[in-house]
């Protein structure tokens, strides 16, 4: 009913086919009123994020779109409600028409931005609870990714301009960048890593420089 709505306010993406599985996710964003700069900066640390851990933890190529469908699309639920709109992103995701992207990857990033806040995944979700143990841990980890990139972006305005991992045993360190105070992003990170850390059995130690130092680097 909600997606009939939108495209009966003429406010659904083109009718044209899109050229790529990103553009026909951002146009869908778009048709949900998304604020752009949140939901690109968030989708970038994601990405910087999965790219350093991919490796280490085994995440496959694909595992990569589903976490920047879900990042891109994880506050469309506020066209919804405010109210618990990560579960609304959920819903509109699950039943978005989204090109090049298959319907259980569709389901992944669903399920992968309910969680970008509030509760962590559990048992009794009937969403979680639908897909197989394999799919269950490798949603918590984009989740858990997703959830933290979120909290780096608390202002929204895009104050953390690069980020990095080092990996020392059960330790991660995230050396974060920018040209302004982080206070807050840290902040942010430290309420919302706790899925992170669950997820990828790490502790995760925050780490501030300059955003020159990480350009000599």
């Amino acid at each position: 009913m909600i997606l009939e709505a939108i495209k009966r306010r003429g406010m659904a993406p083109e009718s044209q086919a899109p050229r790529s599985w990103r553009e026909s996710v951002i146009a869908f964003g778009r048709s949900c009123q998304m604020d752009d700069l949140h939901s690109l900066q968030v989708a970038t640390l994601s990405l910087a994020l999965f790219d350093q851990l991919a490796d280490t933890f085994g995440l496959k190529k694909r595992d990569r779109v589903v976490l920047e469908t879900a990042a891109l699309l994880h506050d469309t639920g506020y066209y919804i409600s405010y109210h618990s709109h990560h579960k609304h992103s959920c819903h509109l995701i699950r039943h978005a028409d989204l090109f090049g992207i298959t319907p259980r990857e569709r389901e992944m990033a669903a399920v992968t931005a309910r969680y970008h806040r509030k509760s962590l995944p559990k048992k009794k979700h009937d969403e979680f609870q639908r897909l197989t143990a394999r799919e269950q841990l490798t949603v918590a980890r984009l989740a858990g990714i997703l959830r933290l990139a979120d909290g780096l972006d608390r202002r929204r305005c895009s104050t953390v301009s690069s980020l990095h991992c080092r990996v020392d045993g059960t330790r991660l360190h995230l050396i974060l960048s920018g040209t302004e105070d982080m206070a807050v992003e840290l902040f942010g990170g430290s309420m919302k890593k706790d899925l992170f850390e669950k997820a990828f059995d790490v502790e995760v130690v925050f780490v501030t420089q300059p955003a020159a130092e990480t350009d000599k680097g």
